[in-house]
């Protein structure tokens, strides 16, 4: 059996296509009867016929009514009026109000005879709509004409020809005196008295010169770890608000923990861009799920969906610092070293800083810029040159309760904490360092120089990133940012790790294996993490520590 699928073009009449579908048996609803236009230049239907014994998957036809055969009877009866072009129309000058309004509205039909330029603007001008000649050139396609913000604008004139047309370019905005570039260095896992300037025996020039030259908080608060810090500095709103009630590794189940910054809470990049901004982030992600960082994405939680124009660094919480797992934008990419080749992954962030830095400078130096630096420094695996980690082993060999009461002394001198604070006792779980064993104490030692070397390392590339900024010209109108996005880690545990991925695959490492590896320590094939003890000194003088809704926790530097 045959049906009849007939598509009738609406032509310049204003209305939409009319599709009817016919049963031969009803010559009263013959498809060449839907014909009923004066215009006699108009297209023909064509019946196409459709067999049901080459379409199997067509359904039988019912001989009763169906609501279809209803509403396209209804429809084939209503005669087509026909088009009046004896009425002279002016040239129209297009407006960002009309093309708003328009915007809004659904596209007319098309004639499908039009030919000539007006078919691609949708306007007629006068000589065409008086000129009999002409009038198969029509066409009602509206004009949409975005600019950069997603707004339909176009304040120029579209006619017939070029002859009486006028051009129209949007101005390029000037940039605002006000505005500034900023530049925000997130570290991770850093403590509160990690940096030089907060009582640390850590060298960290490059911050402590900030410092100096800007201001230096006492009261900042994080909250405590790093994805809830992260969509909270990102969004300006509690984390919970924004989905990210936990860590982004995984999916909770309810509004405030799906483990991905929410649509409806825009980042601050995407609150930039329409200001004229430029956004970069350089570093560690982990806002989005862990089942949505692979090759296919989704990609509407990573950096390039939440408003940053480049991106490079890792999606997840951590990363190897000599074989890391790289992201360019949204395409996963390899390291371009690795430890043979001297690479190390915060010389390759500081590298990317400076690229982007350098290029926006060259090709959009009137253009402002938001860049968010934020390292794997400190964050597990503790990795770094082996001779700073010498350098720092020596320094820490005298074991974290001495270096607690150091620590509180030079904040006291340096008005960080007010004269007469007192450290509170050791946290749950801390022995004394005379406790323990000098095989322990000189592996604590050399757990402890790796985070130190680590944290170091990263200051002097800053300062490579901070030296662009001057030489370009750029220092004065960037406003710097230098904070940790939570405590320093218990994650160590009493006796810290060698590989403290041993016990995520069920492998115990005992003392003995710790300390036969020491000399690997902050190497290519370790994962190392201090002890606890050793993060409770860094968050002198406060007690716990990152995970923890203690000072240790949500007290930190900026």
């Amino acid at each position: 059996m045959l049906r009849v699928l007939t598509v009738v073009a609406a032509g310049a009449t204003g209305r939409h296509p009319t599709i009817s579908a016919s049963r031969p048996t009803s010559p009263d609803r013959n498809p060449s009867s839907l014909l009923r236009s004066t215009d006699a230049s108009r297209p023909t239907a064509r019946p196409i016929p459709v067999d049901d014994r080459t379409a199997p998957s067509l359904p039988s036809v019912s001989t009763r009514p169906t609501l279809l055969d209803r509403f396209l009877s209804s429809n084939s009866t209503r005669p087509v009026p026909p088009v009046r072009l004896d009425s002279p129309v002016p040239p129209v000058r297009l407006t960002h109000r009309s093309l708003q309004s328009n915007a809004t509205r659904p596209a007319s039909p098309v004639r499908l005879d039009s030919t000539d330029a007006s078919r691609s603007t949708g306007l007629v001008s006068a000589d065409a709509a008086s000129n009999p000649g002409k009038r198969n050139r029509m066409a009602t396609v509206p004009v949409m004409v975005a600019n950069s913000d997603g707004l339909a604008r176009f304040d120029g004139t579209i006619g017939t020809t070029l002859a009486d047309s006028r051009p129209w370019w949007p101005s390029t905005p000037l940039r605002d005196p006000r505005q500034r570039n900023v530049l925000v260095v997130l570290l991770d896992d850093v403590g509160f008295a990690d940096f030089g300037c907060y009582g640390s025996a850590i060298d960290t020039p490059t911050i402590d010169h900030l410092a100096a030259e800007g201001l230096r908080y006492t009261g900042f608060h994080t909250t405590a770890m790093c994805s809830t810090t992260r969509a909270s500095l990102l969004t300006g709103c509690n984390h919970h608000a924004v989905g990210m009630g936990c860590l982004a590794n995984f999916d909770g189940g309810f509004p405030g923990y799906r483990g991905k910054i929410s649509r409806d809470a825009p980042t601050i990049a995407e609150r930039l861009r329409p200001h004229g901004y430029r956004n970069y982030m350089i570093g560690k992600w982990h806002a989005t799920r862990t089942t949505e960082t692979g090759p296919t994405g989704p990609f509407d939680g990573w950096p390039l969906g939440r408003g940053f124009d480049r991106f490079y660094g890792f999606l997840d919480a951590e990363t190897d610092q000599y074989s890391p797992e790289l992201v360019r934008d949204n395409t996963h990419v390899e390291a371009p070293g690795d430890h043979s080749t001297g690479y190390h992954l915060t010389a390759d962030l500081a590298d990317e800083a400076i690229r982007n830095l350098s290029d926006h400078h060259a090709s959009t130096p009137d253009a402002p810029w938001f860049m968010l630096l934020a390292p794997g420094a400190c964050h597990a695996p503790h990795q770094a040159p082996r001779e700073l980690i010498d350098h720092y082993s020596a320094t820490f060999e005298h074991g974290w309760d001495i270096e607690r009461d150091q620590r509180l002394a030079r904040q006291i001198a340096a008005g960080v904490v007010p004269a007469g604070t007192e450290l509170p006792a050791r946290n749950p779980g801390v022995r004394a360092w005379a406790e323990h064993t000098a095989d322990e104490q000189r592996l604590f030692s050399r757990l402890a120089g790796a985070y130190a070397a680590m944290l170091h390392h990263f200051d002097h590339h800053l300062g490579r990133v901070v030296d662009t900024l001057a030489a370009t010209g750029q220092m004065d109108d960037t406003i710097v940012m230098v904070l940790s996005d939570n405590g320093a880690s218990q994650e160590g545990g009493p006796l810290g790790f060698v590989n403290a991925m041993a016990p995520f695959n069920l492998v115990s490492e005992p003392i003995e294996q710790k300390v036969g590896r020491i000399d690997d320590i902050g190497g290519p094939d370790t994962h190392s993490n201090f002890p606890h003890g050793w993060a409770m000194a860094a968050n002198t003088p406060l007690r716990m520590y990152k995970q923890n809704t203690h000072g240790g926790g949500i007290r930190d530097p900026l």
